[in-house]
């Protein structure tokens, strides 16, 4: 079977990232996953079968009322961040000014990778960089998802 899954964290209650770094066990809930290549205790995709894969991860940033608000999402192939930006930017990328309302608010980061992988490796999804936001894994609200192109 092709190599498909979808993960989630299906936590009813607020579970928020606030620091950079690889996600390991925050998206712990697999609702699909053909071939068995999703491990939801270390955040692994691991391919069973070497092709081109591709990848999407939704991360629900949400951002305060008084600062201005940085987020920057990547995957990462055998541990190493695949960012290959020339600037500090990245593959998802959000700056939000402060707003006037009384509450931040909640944006939606999305990108999307297509990687060559080769029997063993691994890909995970996370936090290159973080401030004055958080992404909010629980109530399903972010996700990491792949499949097997050819």
């Amino acid at each position: 079977a092709r190599p498909v899954f979808f993960a989630t964290n299906d936590s009813s209650s607020s579970v928020s990232v606030t620091a950079a770094g690889i996600f390991t066990n925050e998206l712990p809930d697999a609702h699909v996953n053909v071939g068995d290549c999703y491990d939801g205790t270390n955040g692994q995709f691991t391919a069973k079968i070497a092709g081109t894969y591709m990848f999407t991860f939704h991360a629900q940033v949400f951002t305060d009322k008084n600062n201005r608000n940085f987020c920057q999402t990547t995957f990462y192939l055998n541990g190493t961040n695949v960012n290959r930006a020339t600037t500090g930017r990245g593959l998802g990328y959000l700056v939000h000014q402060a707003v006037s309302h009384n509450d931040g608010e909640g944006i939606p980061v999305h990108i999307n990778r297509a990687l060559y992988l080769n029997v063993g490796d691994y890909v995970q999804v996370g936090i290159q960089s973080i401030t004055d936001a958080d992404v909010e894994t629980g109530r399903n609200y972010t996700w990491f998802t792949g499949y097997l192109l050819s």
